[in-house]
């Protein structure tokens, strides 16, 4: 290479310079692709309440709002007053209940066993019948005396959910040779690594919110070390409300997927907002097309001759039970390789929770390089981000899966 050359005509020409000194300009920063989808790739997570873990036991409450529906066990006739159920719990002296084929109301005096109560038939104005076998009685309240002694108490069962937190780590890593350099696209080499962890480390939480299983604490194999897992949505549908699970048909319309979605609304909770029924269906995109397909048909779309744009996005359906709010999650489609396979996870956010251990929400750590001269030593700049969390689905049967909705009928 010639040495002290100059420019023949005096105009400095870009190509006159060494390839390498001349900035690219392709693009000023990384164009980034994600699955696609209506929800966040942490949607689930993101919407979920906020808890504090104390151990790595987390266990929670719930309790399912009992009615008394005793169910008779042998016919009985007109003057019987001695009657035998399948079971009497949930029965205390005082209550009245109504046979329905007859509207006789009858009063409980006395519980003498697990299976058997005593009546005073005919406590109103229908005169006292045949009470059928297997006849569900419905409860019309209770009656007692003037200057009644206090009655038998009653209470609904807590029941104990057991769980676990789960430990999620991820890293971020680079040479500090690679932190040093400017990277020609203009983009910060150790932002872009940061950046990156967290991706993984939101869809890691999130599958596990969706996917995972308990695990107790208990010795790993190759560590010796102490391990644990919490539980996912699909898992605890399965373990404590899988009549909630519902499978479609070959094909789907309207009617059918009220059927389908109809036990996630049979019961309520506290945490409905003015009793008004509303679930949150996230689902993969085949699911979400065969939805679309069922609104195309099961709705009137009117088009006007100066019209300009056609078509529909369904992002809500309602029954004659409460509403649902869709939104495809992009993990349920990525995770069936784009075809989906009809799957739909039906949701009571309100009842859905995160409980973080203290001091472990997302937190954040910094290795080689860091000013209090942490780490091993190596040339090289990096962290973590650790999260301990357990989850909690308080309430299972306003929630269900539907599975297998691949065609509209």
């Amino acid at each position: 290479m010639a040495l002290g050359t100059f420019n023949a005509n005096g105009l400095f020409y870009t190509n006159y310079n060494p390839a390498e000194l001349n900035q690219r300009s392709f693009s000023n920063m990384i164009l980034r692709l994600f699955p696609n989808g209506s929800a966040p790739l942490f949607a689930l997570t993101g919407e979920a309440g906020r808890k504090r873990a104390k151990a790595s036991t987390h266990g929670y409450f719930t309790k399912h709002f009992a009615i008394t529906k005793p169910k008779v066990d042998g016919a009985k006739v007109a003057g019987d007053t001695s009657i035998t159920f399948d079971s009497t719990a949930g029965i205390v002296p005082g209550m009245v209940f109504q046979v329905p084929a007859t509207r006789e109301n009858i009063r409980c005096t006395s519980v003498t066993s697990s299976t058997v109560a005593v009546f005073q038939r005919s406590f109103g104005g229908v005169a006292a019948g045949a009470i059928a076998d297997n006849a569900e009685l419905i409860l019309v309240g209770n009656a007692h005396t003037e200057a009644s002694t206090r009655p038998t108490e009653r209470s609904m069962a807590a029941v104990y959910v057991p769980n676990y937190t789960s430990i999620l780590r991820n890293a971020w890593a680079l040479s500090d040779t690679a932190r040093a350099s400017l990277a020609e696209a203009g983009y910060n080499n150790v932002a872009e690594n940061k950046l990156d962890c967290m991706t993984f480390h939101s869809t890691d939480f999130e599958s596990q919110m969706i996917w995972g299983q308990p695990v107790a604490p208990v010795a790993d194999a190759a560590t010796g070390k102490l391990i644990h897992s919490t539980q996912g949505f699909i898992d605890a549908m399965n373990q404590y409300a899988s009549s909630n699970i519902q499978t479609a048909a070959a094909t789907t319309n309207y009617s059918e997927l009220v059927d389908l979605v109809d036990p996630a609304l049979s019961q309520s909770t506290s945490k409905d907002a003015m009793g008004r029924k509303e679930r949150t269906i996230f689902c993969d995109n085949l699911a979400m097309k065969v939805f679309h397909d069922i609104g195309m048909n099961s709705a009137d779309v009117n088009m006007t001759i100066d019209s300009t744009t056609f078509g529909m996005q369904f992002t809500e359906f309602r029954t004659y039970r409460g509403s649902f709010r869709l939104l495809e999650h992009p993990l349920l489609s990525e995770m069936s390789q784009g075809a989906g396979t009809g799957l739909a996870l039906i949701i009571d956010l309100p009842t859905v929770g995160v409980a973080y251990m203290d001091g472990r929400d997302i937190k954040k750590e910094q290795y080689d390089g860091s000013d209090d001269s942490t780490g091993d030593g190596i040339d090289a700049v990096g962290g973590s981000l650790t999260s301990e969390f357990a989850t909690e689905f308080h309430s299972p049967p306003t929630c269900g899966i539907v599975n297998g909705i691949t065609a509209y009928a």
